[in-house]
């Protein structure tokens, strides 16, 4: 049984796109004489499932300007089919295609168009920086568990330079001292497993078993990997309910973990400082590492995030897809108090806000 969101984007592979709706490198770039785009942050918007192409907008700071499709605007161009992530640098960005199997490479402070990598891609999904490389988790064909693997870019030259072998299904990365962090969520089945890689030796150095459907992963004050699952759905005729693991890295094994109910499938962790927010069921809770499973009292409620992330400055953006077919928004709180800042129009199918600085 497959996860109705990722049959959704198996649907769209098969649509063809026009030559138009492809991004090319050497179309015409609308010079920018200032950089514009130097706080705030940036939302990555999917896109139709079935046509057309993903945008990335822009919001200021404060919230009182959005500005959309910005890479359109400025290159008169497009990102490809299915926007599904980004990755933001010192001078430059990263935006990932899932799709149409490719990395848009921009100016980060203009959005001009830099270049466009293809080659060595295969179902991209997510991308994190690391001196001068890059390194993206790629599904390859959703239905050989066998071709999985995370393309190590050179950022000098914005070429794939390595593939690592990995099990299916890799999405979220994150790094911490020289090792990087894999979480499979399954791809179109389910899995239950972190990857450790070597940045060094670029290779899987040992793999750590976590709840089904690994959906998000930070460090915690311990300096602790944390690892909330989301558990396997329903429709699987498996179902689990989610997990938290928490990883000592030193050794790289499970500490503690917490359980959730089997029908509970919480998702979008995100740790500050001693705090720790997760959602479940139109529900953000605010709570600590230890503490999750004894939280019961709702931090902000009546929300229906797709994504969530906290920004610097301590505000949660939650990312509304409304009915997956016509424009998101972004929904502002206070994270520390709850309550609402703030709600933003977006792009279709919101998927994350990246911030700028």
């Amino acid at each position: 049984m497959k996860h109705f969101f990722y049959l959704l984007i198996l649907a769209a592979a098969f649509i063809s796109c026009s030559d138009d709706d492809n991004p090319m490198v050497d179309n015409p770039v609308v010079v920018v004489e200032d950089d514009p785009y130097t706080e705030g942050f940036f939302v990555t918007n999917e896109g139709p499932f079935n046509n057309g192409f993903g945008t990335v907008d822009y919001i200021n700071s404060d919230f009182s300007n959005r500005e959309s499709s910005v890479f359109q605007s400025v290159n008169d161009s497009n990102l490809g089919n299915i926007v599904q992530s980004m990755a933001v640098g010192d001078s430059l960005a990263y935006v990932v295609a899932n799709v149409s199997s490719q990395i848009t490479v921009v100016d980060k402070g203009t959005f001009e168009g830099r270049s466009v990598i293809t080659s060595g891609l295969n179902n991209p999904r997510h991308m994190i920086l690391f001196d001068e490389k890059g390194y993206v988790t790629n599904w390859g064909d959703p239905n050989d568990p066998l071709d999985d693997f995370v393309a190590v870019v050179d950022l000098i030259i914005n070429e794939v330079v390595n593939q690592i072998p990995v099990g299916e299904g890799p999405e979220d990365v994150l790094i911490s001292g020289s090792s990087l962090y894999v979480a499979h969520q399954g791809g179109f089945g389910v899995n239950n497993i972190i990857s450790v890689i070597s940045l060094e030796n670029e290779a899987v150095t040992s793999t750590v078993e976590v709840g089904d459907v690994p959906n998000s992963m930070s460090i915690d004050a311990s300096g602790r990997l944390v690892v909330l699952s989301g558990g396997a759905p329903a429709f699987t005729g498996a179902e689990t309910g989610g997990r938290l693991s928490i990883i000592d890295i030193a050794g790289n094994q499970v500490v503690a973990s917490f359980f959730f109910a089997t029908e509970e499938h919480p998702n979008h962790l995100n740790i500050v400082g001693g705090d720790a927010y997760y959602y479940l069921n139109g529900v953000v809770f605010k709570t600590t590492v230890e503490g999750f499973t004894n939280t019961t009292q709702p931090f902000i409620t009546d929300v229906n995030f797709y994504n969530m992330t906290i920004l610097s400055n301590r505000t949660i953006a939650g990312c509304d897809a409304a009915d997956f077919a016509s424009n998101g928004n972004i929904e502002l709180y206070d994270a520390s108090t709850g309550d609402f800042i703030s709600s933003i129009e977006a792009g279709i199918i919101p998927g994350n806000v990246y911030p700028i600085d």
